[in-house]
């Protein structure tokens, strides 16, 4: 029993969902079908016992509180009749509202007198005053009698006259006279009005005022009997609606009890699969794929991580801004001469761009001087200059190269020249241009000036002035002049050499340089401490077969063959 609890998985549909899904994992399918069939069946007939068992009692419960509440809402109800046979009372609140409805009409007429008898005080203070005193026209605000209004309305215009008159014509003068009587008489009628309308507006105050205090006294009364019938159909209202209640709820209780079911259904039958669950082949399958997969890009992306080394373009635009002239493939013949008139290999060819990309770097005179440095040894400085200045030769450019990296030379090696007479022998005055100047085998206009002898002190021999008179008659015999100078990252030499160079390339090697060396070659670039400095890449992509499938597919078959 506890082995079929523990394979039995009960889970719902959607998180919104009200189906639940039962699962049960069985080496007998249909053993597996029969449980969970039973087991349905089993809960609802359980359900529904459970369900009448509960309206049974809920129908008892409710029968009792309905007899008990029924005798208590005869007795409140029988304590409300009485009550209002008692004191009169048929709807007290609306005998209220008629007594504060009479009260507020009362008061608004009480407000009007009052406003009226305040302007015949004003009148009153107007006729009052002596005819020389000018005080302005009264407030007639309120008073409705028009016969007052237009006396009063006629003593201000003969006042206005009077005024008019005082300021040009003496106080005796016959005219002003008159309108004084005039004035004095229209007072006298409006003295008269103004007591008889005061005596009636006095009179109606009276009378308004003993009105409100009759029905202040009816108001009064109200509230007390208010407040103890509202307590007795508080009582009457609250057993009233416990007792609908109930009678409510004992309705739904009957209607449920009759037609109680069960509150689940079943969707769909219990049924098996037609394939084993267990175990799952394809989630084998592509567990082992997924991690033949993960491991070695893990693994590849660690390696990526943890080198500090160019390996693509990308990481060299992302730091620096500094211009790339071309780009040159790994080689297997490094700091070796294989440029040939009819070699068409990839690396030749490559070559043969950053030549044509030096018409970009052409300067104002009729001679060029590259300078090749790098930041370290081994970025194939040596092996681009002396093919470069070979493809130059080819095209008939007299062209010379100068293996100034004088504590370490390696072109005379790749081209297997004897340590002869070189650049330290010119610098020292122990040689001619022509003694230090030795023709390369094989090809026409294209000579090397090798390093000569080892000197103790290459940075200070850098630093004579026979070196600028170097330059100069270079300049003057040779189209081409390309120096092969020592790393900047490791000595100084290659800054002594930039003032006479028209422009530099710079070497960076993939899989080699250092990216840290990348920011300082973009601060070299900034502070322009080299003429038109220019990045070339070296040891690009994985050798010539990368660059025959990707950049050279217009080769033919035969072609390829050829250059295999």
């Amino acid at each position: 029993m506890e082995g079929y609890l523990k394979s039995l998985q009960t889970e719902p549909t959607s998180k919104q969902s009200t189906v639940i899904q039962l699962t049960i994992e069985d080496a007998v399918p249909e053993k597996g079908e029969a449980i969970l069939n039973r087991l349905i069946d089993e809960y609802n007939t359980a359900a529904v016992a459970d369900k009448n068992k509960t309206a049974s009692n809920t129908l008892k419960f409710l029968d009792e509180r309905l007899g008990l509440v029924s005798g208590e809402l005869q007795n409140v109800e029988k304590n409300v009749e009485q009550y209002k046979t008692a004191q009169g009372i048929t709807d007290l609140s609306a005998q209220a509202q008629s007594f504060l409805q009479t009260v507020q009409q009362n008061d608004a007429n009480l407000n009007q007198v009052n406003l009226q008898l305040g302007a015949i005080q004003d009148v009153e203070k107007y006729i009052s005053s002596r005819s020389n005193e000018r005080v302005g026209a009264p407030s007639t605000l309120g008073l409705s009698d028009p016969v007052l209004l237009g006396l009063i309305t006629k003593v201000s215009e003969l006042e206005l006259q009077r005024e008019q008159l005082a300021r040009t014509t003496a106080d005796q003068s016959p005219i002003v006279q008159s309108l004084e009587g005039q004035i004095r008489n229209m007072k006298a009628n409006i003295r008269e009005n103004v007591e008889a309308t005061k005596t009636m507006l006095t009179t109606s105050k009276n009378q308004m005022l003993a009105t409100n205090r009759k029905m202040e006294g009816v108001i009064r009364t109200i509230p007390q009997k208010e407040r103890s019938l509202i307590d007795i159909s508080r009582q009457q209202a609250i057993k009233n609606d416990l007792y609908t209640f109930l009678l409510q709820k004992r309705e739904e209780t009957a209607l449920s009890f009759a037609s109680t079911i069960a509150d689940s259904r079943t969707v769909d039958a219990a049924r098996s699969s037609n394939s084993p669950v267990k175990p799952v082949g394809k989630m084998i399958f592509a567990l082992f794929a997924l991690v033949g997969l993960v491991i070695p890009v893990g693994a590849m992306t660690a390696k990526d991580a943890m080198n500090n080394r160019v390996m693509r373009r990308t990481d060299v635009e992302e730091v620096t801004t500094v211009p790339i002239l071309g780009e040159v493939v790994k080689s297997k013949e490094a700091d070796r001469l294989i440029m040939a008139p009819q070699n068409r290999s990839v690396i030749s060819e490559q070559i043969r761009t950053i030549r044509t990309n030096l018409q970009f770097l052409k300067s104002a005179t009729d001679s060029q001087v590259l300078l090749f440095t790098s930041s370290i040894s081994g970025e194939g400085k040596s092996f681009v200059s002396l093919n470069l200045g070979a493809s130059l030769a080819l095209v008939d450019r007299p062209t010379v190269i100068l293996e100034m990296d004088l504590r370490k030379p390696k072109l005379r090696e790749a081209l297997g020249m004897s340590n002869s007479t070189g650049i330290s022998n010119y610098l020292i005055g122990e040689a001619t241009l022509e003694e230090a100047l030795h023709p390369i085998p094989g090809y026409e206009n294209y000579f090397i000036m090798p390093s000569g002898p080892v000197p103790p002190n290459p940075s200070e021999l850098l630093s004579s002035p026979r070196l600028e008179q170097m330059f100069q008659e270079l300049r003057d015999r040779f189209t081409y002049v390309l120096v092969d100078s020592p790393p900047i990252g490791l000595v100084t030499d290659a800054q002594l050499i930039a003032p006479f160079a028209d422009s530099t390339l710079y070497m960076v090697r993939h899989d080699v340089t250092p990216k840290h060396y990348l920011k300082m070659i973009d601060t070299l670039y900034k502070e322009q401490r080299f003429q038109k400095l220019n990045i070339i890449l070296n040891g690009v992509g994985e050798g010539e077969a990368y660059y025959y499938s990707y950049s050279y597919g217009y080769y033919g078959e035969d072609e390829k063959k050829k250059l295999i």
